[in-house]
């Protein structure tokens, strides 16, 4: 087993009882697992402040045109409209 499926297709193989016990048995162990809900902190003097659980960069920015997704959409727009431009020549 190489990957989550393989160990999901082999889970939804087993008979439907069986099913049952591993749900049972691994619910039993992450109940007796510790829960760690509280979330890391970034290092100190990193730029990631945790917001609602969410790790937010707060340090500058010097290029704003990066953050800007529009240029490299009207890109990508501009050489798909060639590309179906050429297959109807």
């Amino acid at each position: 087993m190489n990957s989550v499926r393989d160990i999901l297709d082999a889970i939804r193989g087993l008979p439907r009882p069986d099913q049952l016990r591993l749900v049972e048995e691994l619910t039993s162990e992450l109940e007796g697992e510790p829960a760690n809900d509280t979330p890391v902190e970034p290092p100190p003097g990193s730029n990631l402040e945790l917001q609602n659980g969410f790790y937010v960069y707060t340090g500058p920015v010097v290029d704003a045109s990066v953050l800007d997704h529009r240029v490299a959409r009207d890109e990508r727009i501009e050489h798909l409209a060639r590309g179906a431009s050429s297959r109807r020549d």
